[in-house]
């Protein structure tokens, strides 16, 4: 049989439970796989510039953490980059805009790490985790 309903108001309630489980087990995928991978990548970061961790729970921890302050934050960080790029020539600003973004997750990576205390991340550390970030974020960033 073949209908053609168009909307989705217009499906019946078992297209609908379909449809709906079926982008919650996507959004759900996707979700995990990030986690996992900034998991194990953080974990295998840490073990070669030699932080220390308790436990994995006290990693995936810190990386909620950060994730979510990220999010939260990154308003204030669009509103504080439109503030200060009028002051800034032209030629300079992706230069100054990526040093303040760099600050800012200096200043996440910090204290989250200060606040966890499962997580032991000596200054090198902090400034080596963020500088990865920031040539992740470069790289895919970068405009052709």
């Amino acid at each position: 049989m073949s209908h053609d309903y168009g909307k989705f108001m217009n499906l019946r309630f078992r297209d609908k439970c379909v449809i709906i489980f079926g982008i919650t087990v996507i959004l759900s995928f996707l979700f995990s796989l990030i986690i996992s991978v900034s998991f194990f990548s953080l974990m295998g970061f840490l073990k070669v510039v030699g932080g220390s961790y308790t436990s994995n729970v006290s990693l995936l921890l810190f990386i909620l953490i950060c994730l979510s302050v990220k999010l939260i934050q990154s308003p204030v960080e669009r509103l504080i980059k439109n503030k200060i790029m009028h002051y800034v020539p032209s030629e300079g600003r992706r230069v100054t805009s990526e040093c303040i973004s760099s600050i800012i997750m200096l200043l996440i990576v910090h204290y989250v790490d200060v606040y966890i205390m499962g997580i032991q991340l000596n200054w090198f550390n902090e400034v080596a985790l963020v500088g990865a970030l920031l040539v992740i974020k470069i790289a895919f960033s970068m405009r052709k």
